[in-house]
């Protein structure tokens, strides 16, 4: 286990029980689950749909999960975070509401691999046999706490049917670098201006305290904007450490007012570049988008998001 995931486990698993209470998680989460269902309701057919199996990636508390799980025929919730898990399964077992959906949900704690995508018996009840795999895998803010996006896209890519869909929501980049906005830092500016949506997660991640600078073409030597690896400035590429600097908001800030450490990307994704990891994973129809913007509240101060929503198909 790297570094970086060793914390983001410490982080969750100490924050689990006030996740929840995060200002605007549950708006996030309602704008990311109806992003989700959209996409893949537009992208298969209704009777795919009511009869979908589907692996929510980084699922946390369930704020998301419980959104999506009502829609489908099986759900299965992986996370990392003991913690997070604990607050989920106690949400199914004990919300009044969640009744309904308790025979078809499932939760895993289980760090992907190449060789072992999921354990047993999971592995078995969902994967094997001629017809294993899952009709849509998703994730919800989740891509930003990834040191290897590329490798796990591939892993999720694997674990899909034929013509099953991966959709991945995470954050765009500000549109101003002074606006005080965003998350992360992308490298493609955007074409409309800030506006309210529909999505959410980060472990559903997540109300960390990230953000962008501003919106440049994509800069090859500044790998840590593409892959979350936190290097050292490039010498042929003297604007790096400048972007980094602006990249470091307040949003992606911890208590004490230093970055965290549990975010890898904190120049989030560029659109394209998302795009291409997609289609390196082996992905076709591919498509990457706006999909919602909000404020949220940090430190006092107003900050404004953008998420896209990714999606590719298994062909």
């Amino acid at each position: 286990m790297s570094d970086v995931q060793a914390l983001n486990n410490q982080h969750f698993n100490s924050h689990a029980d006030q996740y929840d209470a995060h200002p605007q998680a549950k708006e996030m989460t309602e704008r990311a689950s109806a992003a989700v269902m959209q996409e893949f309701k537009a992208s298969t057919s209704e009777e795919i749909v009511q009869n979908a199996s589907v692996l929510e990636f980084g699922c946390g508390t369930g704020l998301c999960s419980f959104q999506i799980a009502p829609q489908v025929n099986q759900f299965l919730g992986l996370d990392v975070a003991e913690g997070m898990l604990e607050q989920l399964n106690h949400k199914l077992m004990n919300n009044p509401e969640n009744e309904p959906i308790r025979g078809k949900v499932k939760t895993v704690l289980h760090q992907i691999k190449d060789d072992a995508p999921l354990p047993e018996p999971e592995f078995s009840e969902y994967l094997a046999g001629p017809n294993g795999g899952f009709d849509m895998i998703y994730s919800n803010h989740v891509m930003h706490h990834i040191e290897d996006v590329q490798g796990v896209v591939k892993i999720l890519a694997t674990m899909l049917k034929k013509d099953g869909w991966l959709l991945i929501v995470d954050f765009e980049p500000p549109k101003n670098p002074q606006d005080g906005l965003h998350y992360h830092h992308h490298e493609q500016p955007h074409d409309e201006s800030p506006k309210d949506g529909q999505c959410g997660q980060g472990h559903q991640h997540h109300q960390h305290q990230h953000q962008h600078g501003e919106q440049q073409p994509l800069h090859r030597c500044a790998r840590s904007h593409q892959h979350g690896e936190q290097q050292q400035p490039v010498q042929r590429c003297p604007r790096a450490e400048a972007q980094k600097s602006k990249d470091e908001h307040d949003f992606f800030k911890d208590e004490s007012g230093d970055i965290a450490k549990i975010v890898p990307h904190k120049s989030g994704f560029a659109l394209e570049e998302f795009e291409q990891i997609l289609k390196d994973a082996g992905l076709v129809d591919v498509s990457v988008k706006h999909s919602y913007g909000m404020n949220h509240t940090r430190q006092g101060k107003q900050v404004w998001t953008d998420a896209f929503i990714a999606k590719g198909r298994r062909a």
